[in-house]
């Protein structure tokens, strides 16, 4: 299982908020692609590509917490 969890600081501190509408939507656009890359790669090892789990929560020695 793979899970992926991006914040804002995270975008933020990668300089994301500084770059104009289409570099974003290029660098998107390159990211995908190469998502797709290796989806098909992989394909016979992926029993199923998934899909968003839903909102977000975060769990600590406290318990859940809504992120």
């Amino acid at each position: 299982m793979a899970v992926f969890i991006g914040t804002a600081t995270a975008a933020e501190k990668a300089g994301w908020s500084e770059l104009d509408a289409a570099e974003r939507e290029e660098i998107q656009s390159r990211g995908m692609a190469a998502w797709g890359q290796w989806m098909a790669k992989n394909a016979e090892n992926i029993v199923d590509a998934g899909a968003p789990l839903g909102k977000t929560k975060r769990a600590s020695a406290n318990g859940l917490s809504s992120s």
